[in-house]
């Protein structure tokens, strides 16, 4: 598969990709955007700072200017864009891939994502058909011009500090961007954190960037029992996703955050809650009995902050640990889902923990997202064998496929940046899972893709 994907450009650095195609997406971004001025931020990997050189330098020569923000998380950049009013921006990171990953994602004025529909098809058609040749640089060179955005970053976030109690929490920041404004932001609330896995490292020495791979919460959970702590923070490389360890250690589903928040976010009134399709059906039927409605939605940052913004919701989520919000320029940010989930715990009545919440909302045995390696075959053929094998199911099939029943159900969608076919299985007997996922992880093999 190729580095322009459904919501960025990642791949394997100097690999898949390179210095030389990283000018040209610089060069031609200005004109994506329809900027003369353009964000620039980047993560700690070890490739991050000579891709920003050859970005900029692409950007500079196309005429346009470049506004520095230095070492950040990616929440930082869309901050940026939507808070100063810039026509757009580009974050240079591989969010939760491994450390020889890396990949640009790139906003909009808004700030406003595009996906490869909306901008990136057309950066790879200009970028594939400019090999070869110089390009033509603009009489009047633009300037990079750093901006230091710490002060009103953390002020931003502060207004969500102030309902927080005397929680002690322990932070895992992964070496990611997590760490590089941290403390800072937790420095406004009255919680005792213990850090760990703080300093950016793009080499992830502590393990790898990705919260949603069990061996790396492993670290967490044991902190969090010896600690004592109310709860556990896990970012991804790049701080704009975050997978929460309850007071017992244990890992909590994302899709339950998505519960736990929209019952915030409706206390102020009926809201639509955005979900993606791969979360568990207790989500939806705990944002119903809370009074709100919940709307299903394909998976991809893309189509959730572009969902978000069009009905105007409060808030929305997804299984990987992404959360949306309105009050964030209809963006993800770990930090703000962090804020949000402490003050919901400092407010719960009679002591309730967060493994207490987690309990009432969850009513079906989960699979959790579960991959495959692909080697070969078809995706469209491999949904045409499961919608006729499954024909007597509810099909959905905004992303990938998925297949209802009563009783249980399952989605079965490729990665738009790895190479793997991912599969969820939820029923509502324990005896059953597992006889289903084995079901469908033959089928899956046998259709070529493993």
């Amino acid at each position: 598969m190729g580095v322009f994907n459904a919501n960025d450009i990642r791949g394997i650095f100097d690999k898949e990709w390179d210095l030389a195609t990283a000018y040209r997406i610089g060069y031609f971004l200005p004109e994506i955007l329809d900027s003369d001025i353009i964000v620039v931020g980047r993560d700690a990997r070890l490739t991050s700072g000579q891709i920003f050189d050859h970005l900029c330098r692409g950007i500079n020569d196309a005429g346009a200017d470049v506004i520095d923000i230095g070492l950040c998380d990616t929440p930082a950049m869309y901050f940026t864009v939507g808070m100063y009013g810039y026509g757009g921006g580009a974050m240079i990171t591989a969010s939760h891939n491994p450390a020889e990953y890396n990949g640009i994602k790139i906003v909009r004025k808004g700030p406003a994502a595009i996906g490869y529909k909306d901008g990136i098809a057309e950066l790879e058609k200009m970028v594939n058909e400019s090999k070869g040749r110089d390009m033509d640089k603009k009489k009047k060179k633009g300037r990079i011009v750093y901006k230091s955005i710490e002060k009103d970053y953390i002020s931003f976030y502060s207004e969500y500090t102030k309902n927080i109690g005397n929680l002690k929490i322990v932070v895992d920041c992964s070496n990611g961007s997590a760490g590089v404004y941290g403390r800072k932001i937790l420095a406004g609330s009255n919680v005792k954190a213990v850090y760990i896995n703080e300093k950016p490292d793009g080499r992830f020495p502590g393990h790898g960037p990705d919260p949603m791979k069990k061996e790396n919460l492993a670290q967490l959970s044991i902190a969090v029992k010896n600690e004592k702590a109310d709860i556990g923070l896990c970012f991804d490389g790049d701080a704009d996703r975050i997978v929460f360890i309850d007071e017992n250690g244990n890992p909590v589903s994302p899709d339950m955050i998505i519960a736990i928040l929209g019952k915030y976010f409706l206390k102020a009134g009926k809201e639509t809650i955005l979900y993606d399709l791969r979360c568990s059906n207790g989500i939806a039927e705990f944002i119903s009995e809370c009074g709100g409605e919940a709307v299903m939605c394909p998976v991809g940052h893309v189509f959730l902050k572009k969902k978000l913004k069009e009905t105007g919701s409060a808030f929305g989520g997804e299984l990987a640990g992404h959360y949306y919000f309105r009050d964030f320029f209809f963006c993800d940010s770990g930090w703000m889902t962090a804020l949000l989930v402490l003050s919901v715990l400092s407010a719960a009545d009679t002591g309730e923990k967060l493994s207490d919440m987690v309990n009432t909302i969850r009513k079906y045995y989960f699979s959790g997202e579960l991959n495959f390696p692909v080697n070969g075959g078809d995706r469209e053929s491999l949904y045409s064998m499961l919608k006729e094998k499954y024909k007597d199911g509810v099909k959905n099939e905004i992303d990938g496929i998925r297949i209802d029943y009563p009783d249980w159900w399952f989605v079965v969608r490729r990665s738009t940046n790895e190479p793997l076919v991912r599969l969820i299985v939820e029923t509502k007997k324990e005896n059953e899972l597992e006889g289903r996922i084995k079901e469908l992880a033959g089928l899956i093999q046998t259709s070529g893709s493993k």
